[in-house]
């Protein structure tokens, strides 16, 4: 009696973090698990309770055969990573990632990893992931002001406008731009830019996105509309 009261309590606070915050999305990856894991513990104390032997033999097998793959993605991520700040060192030292004060870099490639159609563990998808990386390539010093070049943005007038977060870039009559994944830089003229934006590759968060236009899409943004970048 005493751990079922546990467990739905912590079902119930995970619950309250979505309704009080409003601004954790119920994602595959990233914030999601870290919500769901409450409800997950409630869950497998039902199933450690009643279910038979033969079910929880084939849960832990299902779970294990999971666990060594994802384990294998995230280790192979980790080194892809490792050389991406390696490279961004080198870029740094040779001064090619010296960009003018009053402009901004936009960095491109390896947003997230990959899992099939699906994109998982992020990497320079935030601008404050990218200012610390700089920074640690750079040996503590801070590196150019950067942000994420991804399909979020929008030109607008003279701004690189973020529809997720509403971040403004002010841009001129070109932006620099590093690919990661390539470990190229290239500048872009502002003609050619909503091109390039078009041109990187979809980032499917969600298996909703999968599904297109509908009931279950038009739910989600009633519920919660700040995900609208999200089906754009």
């Amino acid at each position: 009696i005493y751990w079922s009261i546990l467990f739905t309590h912590y079902l119930l606070a995970a619950f309250g973090v979505f309704s009080l915050t409003g601004v954790y999305p119920q994602v595959a990856f990233n914030l999601g698990d870290r919500v769901v894991i409450y409800g997950m513990l409630f869950l497998t104390a039902l199933l450690v309770r009643y279910a038979s032997r033969r079910v929880m033999v084939a849960a832990a097998a299902v779970t294990l055969f999971a666990f060594m793959g994802i384990a294998e993605h995230w280790k192979n991520w980790n080194h892809t990573t490792l050389t991406s700040v390696a490279q961004i060192h080198a870029q740094l030292q040779s001064g090619r990632l010296a960009n003018p004060p009053d402009q901004t870099l936009y960095v491109s490639g390896l947003q997230y990893s990959r899992l099939g159609p699906m994109t998982h563990i992020d990497h320079f998808t935030s601008a404050y992931v990218i200012r610390e990386i700089l920074t640690f390539a750079n040996e503590g010093r801070p590196g150019p002001t950067a942000v994420s070049f991804n399909r979020r943005l929008q030109l607008q007038g003279d701004f690189l406008v973020d529809v997720k977060y509403g971040d403004r870039h002010p841009i001129g009559e070109s932006i620099l731009v590093y690919d990661a994944e390539r470990n190229t830089i290239d500048r872009i003229a502002r003609a050619d830019i909503s091109n390039r934006i078009a041109s990187l590759p979809q980032e499917t968060r969600h298996w909703t996105q999968l599904l297109g236009p509908g009931l279950v899409r038009d739910t989600i943004l009633w519920l919660m509309p700040s995900l609208k970048y999200a089906y754009s």
